[in-house]
């Protein structure tokens, strides 16, 4: 289905503002509590989205649009940094085929549903998550400080309020076994 954001991603990003914060403020006021949730329907890349999930409850963001669906440049950063220092390679990190890999578990075809989740976390957190990554320097590697100081200076640069938010997009696969 065309519409009128196709092929015009990168000058979204560019050029369109975030959202002011007393947007939040209001939606607080309206009484939205941990257990509420909250749908940021065309959601585009999530500006007012990422603003939402400092609520604390749940949102659900949808965007038709697959173009709009982007990664942000955070999250390009940071992949880019966590690659950078890999000292093994992973399934989680390899050119393979997920595909093909779960048509050989499964034996049949399947059903795939995705989910949306936004995830907040202080400079201590974002550090301790790529380090819990099996493929990333530990303490014991010589560039184990280096990767550390870019990890740093990429969370002081994208940083709101003490902390950066991930988005996470989970992969359930469905499939009947006869």
């Amino acid at each position: 289905m065309k519409n009128e954001f196709d092929n015009k991603t990168k000058e979204y990003v560019i050029g369109r503002p975030t959202y002011p914060e007393e947007v939040v403020n209001i939606i607080k006021e309206l009484g939205i509590e941990k257990q509420s949730t909250i749908a940021d329907i065309g959601a585009g890349t999530g500006l007012l989205t990422h603003l939402l999930c400092r609520l604390g409850c749940n949102v659900l963001a949808v965007e038709p649009n697959i173009d709009m669906q982007t990664d942000s440049d955070f999250a390009k950063e940071y992949i880019n940094t966590v690659h950078k220092y890999k000292v093994k390679t992973t399934a989680g990190i390899s050119d393979f085929d997920p595909h093909k890999e779960k048509m050989h578990f499964f034996g049949q075809d399947y059903t795939i549903e995705y989910y949306d989740y936004w995830h907040s976390v202080t400079e201590e957190g974002f550090i301790g998550g790529a380090l819990s990554l099996s493929y990333t320097p530990s303490i014991l590697d010589s560039n184990y400080e280096e990767f550390i100081q870019e990890l740093r200076n990429l969370f002081f640069h994208y940083q709101q309020d003490g902390k950066v938010t991930f988005h996470y997009k989970t992969e359930v696969c469905i499939c009947e076994f006869l």
